[in-house]
C-alpha cells in the first residue's frame, strides 16, 4: 500500500513537471513555422483569443503583434492572412543574393545563408552576418550580382569592353566591320568614362549613362600609288545611353553621341575642324547598340 502511494506521488509530481511540455505539444513548431509572419488567431486555455501578426516564438512564449502569450497556454492557431513570403519561396532562395524588406520599411540585403525556425541568416556585402526575424519579414526579392566587367558586341559589328562599378562607368570600343569592308582603309576606336545612374530603386541594374568620350578615326587613301597620307581625326564629346544587366549576366544597352567636336590635322596641308566628323567618327568607333555578358 505504501509503495502504491509512492508511485502515485511520483506520477503526480511527474505530470506537474511535464505539464508545460505536454501543453506546448498542442501546437508544434512546424505549425508555427508555416504561419510565421502571417495574421493569426491564437486560442489559449482560458478561452481568450489573441489576434495579430505572428512575429516570433520560442519554447516559452509566442509573440502576436506586440503581445506575448505563454506557449504553455496556446491550444490552437488559426491562420487569418497568409504570410507575405511563403516557406517554399524562402527555401528556394537559400544561397541566392536577396533583399529582405521588413515591417518598419527598412531593407537588409546580402546572400541568404539559411532559413531556420523563426529567423533568416543573411551575410551582407560588408561580410557581416545578420539575423532577420521571420515575423518581421514583409517581402523578399532577388538581387543581381555585383557584376562589373563586361564584354559586348556592337550593332555595327564592333567589340567593346566596359566597367560598371557603382556610379562609375567606363568603356573602350573598336570596330572590325569598317576595316574588313574597306581593306583596312577606315578604322577607329573610342574610349570614355562617366557615370551610370540607377533609374529605379527596385531595379538598380537599369542605369542611365552620361559619358565624356574621345574617338580616333583613321581614313587611308584608296589610291595606293597617290602617296596620300592617312588622315587621322580626333574627336571629343558627350554621349548618353541606357543599359541593364540581368541576374544571369546578360547585358544590353545603347550609347548615343550627343554633342562634340573634331579636328583632322594635316588634312591636305591644313587642320580641318568640324562637328560632322565627330558624329562620323562616333558611328565608326562606338558601339551604338550592344549586347554581351558581364562578369
Amino acid at each position: 500500500m505504501q509503495g502504491t502511494y509512492r508511485w502515485l506521488t511520483a506520477a503526480i509530481f511527474g505530470l506537474g513537471v511535464l505539464a508545460p511540455e505536454v501543453a506546448r505539444a498542442d501546437v508544434a513548431d512546424s505549425a508555427l513555422d508555416a504561419v510565421l509572419g502571417g495574421e493569426v488567431v491564437l486560442r489559449s486555455r482560458d478561452g481568450r483569443e489573441h489576434k495579430g501578426l505572428l512575429r516570433a516564438y520560442t519554447h516559452e512564449s509566442v509573440t502576436v503583434g506586440d503581445e506575448g502569450v505563454s506557449r504553455a497556454d496556446v491550444l490552437e492557431v488559426k491562420l487569418v492572412t497568409a504570410p507575405r513570403v511563403g516557406e517554399d519561396e524562402l527555401r528556394s532562395a537559400v544561397g541566392s543574393r536577396v533583399v529582405a524588406r521588413l515591417r518598419d520599411g527598412s531593407e537588409t540585403g546580402g546572400k541568404l545563408l539559411s532559413v531556420a525556425g523563426s529567423a533568416l541568416t543573411i551575410v551582407g556585402d560588408d561580410s557581416i552576418v545578420r539575423t532577420v526575424p521571420r515575423g518581421e519579414l514583409r517581402g523578399l526579392r532577388h538581387r543581381a550580382l555585383r557584376r562589373t566587367f563586361g564584354l559586348e558586341l556592337g550593332m555595327l559589328p564592333s567589340v567593346m569592353a566596359d566597367v560598371d562599378v557603382g556610379l562609375f562607368r567606363a568603356y573602350v570600343s573598336s570596330t572590325f566591320f569598317f576595316p574588313a569592308v574597306t581593306s583596312g582603309n577606315i578604322w577607329g576606336f573610342s574610349t570614355g568614362a562617366g557615370v551610370g545612374i540607377p533609374i529605379m530603386k527596385s531595379s538598380p541594374a537599369l542605369k542611365v549613362d552620361v559619358l565624356g568620350h574621345m574617338n580616333v578615326l583613321g581614313v587611308g587613301s584608296a589610291c595606293s600609288s597617290c602617296g596620300y597620307p592617312t588622315a587621322h581625326t580626333f574627336a571629343m564629346g558627350v554621349a548618353v545611353g541606357v543599359h541593364s544587366t540581368l541576374d544571369s549576366g546578360f547585358t544590353i544597352g545603347v550609347m548615343i553621341p550627343v554633342i562634340g567636336y573634331s579636328a583632322t590635322p594635316n588634312y591636305h596641308g591644313t587642320t580641318n575642324t568640324a562637328v560632322g566628323y565627330y558624329f562620323i567618327s562616333s558611328a565608326v568607333s562606338m558601339a551604338i547598340g550592344y549586347m554581351g555578358y558581364r562578369f
